[in-house]
């Protein structure tokens, strides 16, 4: 059909209209005419609407941008679509539902006439149904499912029982996304959940929501849950059981697709009529083991002289008379290592005529070669400082061998010693020899050093204020999940500081999420130096419960004495995850402590609890008189202690330099947000992402990113032009190997006079490996910034909440 020039500027605004598009890239439909006035009426909703969001000429927003096609490929209908668009936007004015169904529908159109699909009339849900997105070359499955899908029908009512109760409608399961066009999901965190409940009986309700995960093409059932009336009909992979095949596995297998289904029951008490049909199952395929295609390091240039190489002892690598090591790419020579008497001899052959894949060959000498596991790092034509890990490596004389690093750093054997000469020649990175020691990669001009690697599900790093001099003196000081607390001395040593905080470990590690749950936030009181950390702990009712605990000291803070609960919410039950979070003492002198809603999502709107609150207490624990809603008649109640309300589950808290307002990250559903926070205020959170936008310093998603520790570098050794910055760990999912999209990253971000965002905020510090290290706990120090990987990144026994895990430094790179 012939486009109307009004709307064109319009069209493509629409594509991921309130960030749900999935159309983009997809084999149009055949058209058949559409319905103009609706058109226009799509175009007037999303101007009104989701503009506001994702930008009036697609540059994104609070929103995704709209500029790269391709992004979201999820919808196998145009039905499916506007299910998801109706229950899910917009985020801004009334929320998610707040449009009629007919401007649903206009919108709906809107996209599907930007991507040429069109029909019959005005768009209905019955035509709606009809409009596949599915392209024609989808290829079937070469194995038939035991669970196949039905026919998407709109508004079909089930046939009554002889009770006279009607059954629930079959769910719609809106994530994950329609399986054809969805990306590929850790095998050890998935979030599912359904649209709303909807019964013809009227006064029906929900009582149970069933999910059950089964292996496509075997029919296998691997995974089901059980989610009663009073939680969320949503579920996650740890809050589920494995059986079958899978029974007492932590995760799916890896690079396999799945079929998930869901169903409802109502009230009725009818067993012939309670449950609904089961939905059309929502097909997954996880994402393959390690790190997934690793991108060859690609060189135009060394810099002369910049080209260091190390023995892991720290000695320098000398290679026997005769032996060489030439770097290449796959056109052109850049430099070459020729071991001598004394020292080696380098040349450097200059820059090559552009970027080429790299590749690293050994030749033996008369002598043979013989290196010892080492690390090769120079400079990039860029000036980018770059790092080559190298096994234990031993060369008969007159052998060779040919091997290719990944862009991270990795050394992998080069099966084809073949094709060198060859100008377009890419290494085949299959058989990888040595990973990064550090998989972290920064911005230029800083570099990412270990400090230490004995550390067991480390969440939060705390700076002690004023440390005591002496390399043995505490500088900080780290939780762990499951009830330690370590100390980190000034040389980089870590001890024990106190053990058995936690009163019982939770049965299940993580990813199960009876494992999220421990000890996790800590602050160091300035003027005393006892040490403050909030745990769970179980009540006398069975339930998990919150409190703060002080840790006295009589050696000067190396080793803990005694152990002070200093607040306990005995009346307020609580849940893995969603506990009791971050600590910070104020330049007030005051305690404030970040509570999580427990998983009640509205529980942060209710003055009655502690829950999804921002807290502020003494250091004996009472509330002050000066909180904004203190009580003189109720001193104890969680009024008192109220700083501020209407949060979900904020993990850490950091008091900006200069005007010391607090911040934290809240970590939302699927949208999270950086807040300012003030005395008295309500955020607003009452179980929706809509919520989660109307208010907030910066957001982050969909989907989310699961923000965690944050602080400012204040003083000590980050350059002028980052002081004041803040920095952001974000943690992604549970059991994510290798890289990862969201997640896995420190986030660096400039606030202006006002304490809002200067410019857009960018990725600090990214994850590169092929391991399970993802970041937790984040601290500046006087001499950088310190971060926390949770996970044992390479377990020897495969378990990653083994012993094993790291923490790092982040200092300018002077090199």
């Amino acid at each position: 059909m012939t486009k109307r020039p009004y709307l064109r500027a319009r069209l493509w605004a629409a594509v991921l209209v309130a960030g749900t598009l999935a159309l983009l890239g997809l084999a149009a439909a055949p058209v058949l005419g559409t319905d103009a006035s609706q058109l226009q009426s799509g175009a007037d909703v999303y101007a009104a609407h989701c503009a506001v969001c994702h930008g009036a000429n697609l540059e994104g927003g609070a929103g995704p941008t709209l500029s790269e096609p391709g992004l979201h490929n999820r919808y196998a209908t145009a039905l499916d679509l506007f299910e998801n668009v109706k229950i899910t936007m917009p985020l801004g004015g009334d929320g998610p539902g707040s449009l009629t169904d007919a401007e649903y529908l206009a919108v709906v159109a809107f996209i599907l006439d930007a991507r040429d699909i069109s029909y019959s009339g005005a768009l209905s849900a019955a035509t709606a149904a009809r409009v596949s997105l599915v392209p024609e070359t989808t290829p079937a499955p070469a194995v038939q499912p035991s669970v196949t899908a039905p026919v998407r029908t709109p508004s079909v009512t089930p046939t009554p029982a002889a009770s006279g109760n009607t059954p629930p409608h079959a769910p719609f399961i809106i994530e994950p996304a329609p399986a054809l066009l969805a990306r590929e999901l850790s095998p050890y965190f998935m979030a599912l959940q359904t649209a709303p409940f909807i019964d013809a009986d009227s006064d029906d309700r929900r009582t149970a929501t069933e999910f059950e995960i089964r292996e496509l093409h075997s029919g296998s059932l691997v995974w089901s849950s059980f989610v009663p009336s009073w939680k969320p009909d949503q579920a996650v992979l740890e809050r589920g059981e494995f059986q079958g095949p899978l029974a007492g596995r932590m995760g799916l297998e890896h690079k396999t697709v799945y079929a998930i289904r869901a169903r409802h029951r109502d009230s009725s008490l009818d067993p012939l009529s309670e449950w609904s049909a089961w939905s059309a199952p929502r097909v997954v395929l996880t994402a393959q083991q390690g790190l997934p295609n690793p991108n060859p390091m690609r060189l135009r240039d060394i810099r002369r002289y910049s080209l260091r190489w190390t023995a892991d002892d720290g000695s320098p690598v000398v290679l026997q008379p005769g032996s060489s090591l030439v770097i290449t790419g796959s056109a052109s020579p850049l430099h070459e290592i020729t071991g001598g008497v004394v020292q080696n001899s380098v040349r450097d052959f200059g820059r090559a005529p552009r970027f080429e894949s790299t590749f690293f060959r050994f030749d033996a000498g008369p002598e043979g070669l013989e290196v010892p596991p080492s690390h090769i790092s120079f400079q990039d034509a860029a000036g980018v400082r770059r790092s080559v890990w190298l096994p234990y490596m031993k060369l008969d004389p007159g052998r060779f061998l040919i091997g290719a690093p990944s862009a991270a750093g990795a050394f992998f054997f080069e099966p084809d010693n073949t094709l060198l000469g060859e100008a377009d020649t890419e290494p085949i990175l299959i058989s990888q020899f040595r990973s990064p020691q550090v998989p972290w990669r920064v911005q230029r001009g800083f570099r990412v050093e270990l400090i230490a690697d004995v550390l067991t599900l480390p969440v939060q790093i705390a700076p002690v204020p004023a440390p005591a001099d002496g390399p043995d003196a505490p500088v900080a000081y780290i939780t762990e999940l499951y009830g330690s607390v370590r100390a980190l001395g000034a040389d980089g040593s870590t001890w024990l500081y106190a053990r058995d905080v936690l009163d019982e470990r939770p049965s299940d590690p993580p990813p199960r999420l009876s494992g999220q749950t421990g000890t996790s936030g800590v602050a160091v009181d300035p003027e005393s130096g006892d040490v403050y950390v909030s745990t769970t702990y179980r009540g006398d009712d069975g339930q998990l419960h919150n409190k703060i605990v002080r840790l006295e000291s009589d050696d000067g803070g190396r080793t803990a004495a005694r152990a002070v609960d200093v607040l306990r919410m005995d009346a307020e039950e609580t849940s893995a995850s969603h506990q009791i979070h971050g600590l910070l003492f104020g330049n007030d002198g005051r305690l404030y402590a970040a509570v999580g809603n427990g998983l009640h999502k509205r529980r942060g709107l209710s003055d009655r609890y502690f829950g999804g609150k921002l807290i502020r207490l003494a250091r004996d624990g009472s509330a002050p008189t000066d909180n904004p809603h203190f009580d003189q008649t109720q001193p104890d109640a969680p009024i008192s202690y109220q700083w501020a309300k209407g949060l979900r589950n904020d993990f850490a808290l950091a008091q900006r330099p200069g005007d010391d307002a607090i911040y934290t990250a809240e970590n939302g559903p699927a949208i999270d947000r950086l807040l300012r926070m003030e005395a008295g205020r309500n955020y607003g959170f009452d179980g929706t992402d809509a919520s989660m936008v109307r208010q907030g310093v910066w957001f982050f998603g969909p989907p989310a990113i699961s923000p965690v520790g944050i602080a400012f570098a204040t003083g000590g050794v980050f350059p002028e032009e980052r002081q004041g910055n803040l920095y952001m760990g974000a943690y992604g999912f549970n059991f994510v190997e290798g890289t990862a999209d969201n997640g896995k990253e420190i986030w660096e971000i400039e606030l202006d006079a006002s304490g809002e965002v200067a410019r857009l905020p960018s990725v600090f510090v990214k994850y590169t490996g092929d391991g399970f290290a993802t970041i937790t706990g984040v601290a500046y120090l006087a001499d950088g910034l310190y971060f926390l990987d949770f996970y044992n990144d390479h377990p020897p026994e495969g378990d990653p909440t083994a012993p094993g895990a790291r923490l790092w430094r982040v200092v300018p790179d002077s090199g």
